[in-house]
Order: C-alpha cells, then structure tokens, then sequence
C-alpha cells in the first residue's frame, strides 16, 4: 500500500452524500460508499483536517450497500445513493440532522424521516443540460459528480416514468443549433408534460418541438439564454401543469418555476405545515412564498401576508390564490419585514421556507417582528440548525421538529421546525 492508497471503514454518510471514514485524525470523504463498507481507496485531495479519496476496491459490503437501480449511478451528479439500501438512507438522513443540531448546540428530538411512499419514479420536475459536441452529436443529462461533464441519459429511474419515457423522443426531436444550454422538465402525476429548452434562439424551434412530441407534451418554452429572466421567449402550447388532485381547484406549475420534485411528498409536506400552524391571532406572515404552495392551506385558515420577490412566481401565485385571502409583496424577505414591523403588525406566526443557503441574512429583522410562532421549512439541514441557533439567541425556544424524504436515492431532505417565544 503506498502513501495515496488506504485501507478503510466507513462510519457515516456525510450531509453531501459521500461516506466518511478516517485515517488517524483525519475525515476521508469516499463517493459511492456506505457505512460498514471496508474499502481500498485512492486519496485525490488532502486538507489540514480531511482528504478526498475515490474506491480502487471494495473488500467487504456493509449492511445497507445494495446494487444500485441505475446503471450510471456511478457517474451522474443528479442522485449519490443508489447504492444504500432505502432504509439505511432514512437512518442516514435521521443522523444529518441530529448531527447539524448538535454541531449548531442545539437541543432538539430525536426525529424519524418520513418515508416517501414511492423511492423510484418520483420525480415530476428535473433539470437537465445540454451540449453538443464538435461532431453536432446531443449530449443530454445531467452534471456529472462534481464536474461539468453532462452524463448522457436515455433514461431516468427516479423521473416520473412518462418523464423518464420522454427522453429518447426528445433527444430525437431536439432543435438543431445552438451549443450548450438546459432542458427543464415538468409533469404530473396524471401523465401530463411541459418542457423548457435554455439556450435555444430559434423561434420557430418551440413549436416544430411541440408538433413533433404532441400528445405527449402540453407545451414548450424556448429561451435564446440560460437565464430564465433574459432573453425573449417563444412558446408553443402551455406551458403550466396542473399538480393538484382532481378534487381540489387546479394548483398550477411551469417548468421554469421551483415546485417539490416529489408530488406525494409534498402533499405531505403541505398538510403537515397547515396542521402545525393551526389556528393564530393576527396575521400569518409567509416568506419566500413562491407560486403558493404552502400559500393554500394556510389561507384556508386565516389571513396571510405572502412575501415572494420573483415577479413570475409570484404571478403564478395570484392565479393559483384566486379569491382567497391573501396580501401579495413582491419584495425582499428582509425588506418586507422591515416594512411589516414599521407598519407595526402583530403578525400570529411567519411561515418560512427559503433556499438552501437559508435565511441568516433576515434573522434580525424577523426577531423585530416578534411573532409568537415560527414554522421553518428547510431543504438543508446545517442552514436549518445555524438559524434556529440564531433564533434561540433571541430567545425563541425549538418546539418541535419533523422530516420528510422528498429526494430518495439522495442525501435531500425537507425538515420543519417549529419554534416559539416563551
């Protein structure tokens, strides 16, 4: 053995999905592993405090290893854990977030992630890249583990299967031109599609696509740019999917707009939010609203003040709202608060779900406000612990935590927290 090759045993699986071992003192990050694996593994990077290492031979499985469902689990970036038995991915989760809690110094739960009722074929919403290559030849998939690399897929086995089933016709039918850009995907579960290609400036391209791939699609967007705020769109069909069950009004989705990528979940996820927030006094104050997703239930139950800064979403929102009663700020979550605690509002609880990269930045301002509850809806488990620590120094005590496995084969999860004032 020379001194870049080791022999190790996995102990945990880390908040990015890699498993852990260690070498002395030293944590060793190895991709494609999971606990009670003993492996041989190459070190790729070395820091003070860890090193980065890849499998050059697995010597013994652990309990949870399994033989992965996808054939490219090994290369592609868009899941991590095919190869860890579902179970063992809800302990792993489970240990995430005990861990972002202790590491934070904060006392909470001990709490059991929900299961998703179907760990494959799940997905309603994904992003894709595109490039072509100097032969014109389509790569289509997505990003490769840790690299800009697109790993080319004609298949997906966590993708909604008339999703995953799309791909081929869609690499067949793709608009000519163009060099590299992405490929939105949206459907629901009663088998619709919509699509949105970035990268694409031929105007006609959205509907020679669409004819093409029709009935199976209900509409495409093309954007002449990645971003989804520039560029002039063309659109052929509608592009908007309709999430919600048959008995309930029409909850509607675009390709471009962030939605949970598992649809059964978030059912959950909803209902679980409504019943936590209850009945309160004064107003329910929601940051980071999106197209409302959270927005229904809560107004079902009592005046809400939604707070999104995305024009689009928050567009989409007021269609999805029609009649209800709800107070829309197309602003900054912090500026709203300050606006909001100006205005003196004796707000009854703020419902929070920001990005991964949490909400440090309006803490302050969200403790001026002084509602007696808070509901925090986190996609990041070391964030969610950061800021109830902050909160907990303005003196908000966590009541309750819970957990939901919205991203199977994945080290995603959604967690909510409940916290309030003594």
């Amino acid at each position: 053995m020379t001194a870049d090759t080791l022999t190790l045993t996995i102990d945990e699986l880390a908040g990015g999905g890699d498993g852990v071992g260690r070498s002395g003192d030293r944590a060793v990050f190895v991709p494609d592993t999971t606990p009670g694996d003993r492996v041989r593994v190459q070190v790729l990077e070395r820091r003070r405090s860890w090193w980065r290492a890849t499998v050059l031979e697995l010597l013994e499985p652990g309990p949870g290893r399994r033989d992965p469902a996808c054939p490219l689990s090994l290369v592609c970036g868009g899941c991590g854990w095919h190869h860890v038995r579902y179970d063992h991915q809800l302990t792993a989760k489970a240990g995430l977030l005990a861990r972002a809690f202790r590491q934070a110094r904060v006392h909470a739960p001990a709490v059991e992630v929900r299961p998703a009722p179907t760990p494959l074929g799940y997905r309603c919403r994904a992003r894709l890249q595109w490039r072509r290559r100097r032969d014109t030849t389509l790569v289509l998939g997505f990003l490769g583990r840790r690299s800009h690399h697109v790993v080319d897929l004609t298949a997906c086995p966590v993708l909604l299967p008339h999703l995953s089933s799309l791909l081929p016709a869609l690499r067949a039918a793709f608009p000519s031109g163009g060099k590299a850009g992405e490929v939105h995907l949206l459907g629901n579960l009663g088998g619709q599609l919509a699509i949105a290609l970035h990268g694409v400036s031929d105007p006609t391209a959205a509907a020679a696509l669409g004819q093409r791939l029709a009935p199976a699609l209900r509409g495409v967007r093309t954007r002449p740019a990645g971003d989804k705020g520039s560029g002039q769109p063309t659109t052929w069909g509608s592009v908007e999917i309709n999430q919600a069950t048959a008995d309930v009004p029409p909850f509607w989705t675009t390709p471009e707009i962030f939605f949970q990528a598992n649809s059964a979940v978030n059912e959950q996820l909803c209902e679980l939010i409504t019943r936590w927030a209850g009945a309160w006094d004064g107003p329910c104050v929601e940051l980071f609203a999106g197209s409302g997703n959270l927005t229904r239930g809560l107004a079902r139950q009592g005046p809400v003040i939604a707070v999104e800064s995305d024009p689009g979403a928050a567009a989409l929102a007021r269609r999805n709202l029609t009649d209800q009663n709800v107070e829309w700020l197309n602003q900054e979550a912090e500026h709203a608060l300050e606006e909001l605690t100006s205005r003196h509002l004796a707000a009854g609880i703020v419902v929070l779900d920001p990005p991964r990269s949490g909400a440090r930045n309006l803490l302050d301002a969200l403790a001026r406000l002084r509602p007696p509850r808070v509901i925090y809806v986190s996609c990041d488990p070391m964030t969610l612990a950061r800021d109830v620590a902050h909160l907990a120094g303005a003196g908000y005590l966590l009541a309750r935590v819970s957990a939901l496995d919205t991203m199977p084969q994945t080290h995603h999860f959604e967690t909510v927290a409940e916290l309030r004032l003594p």
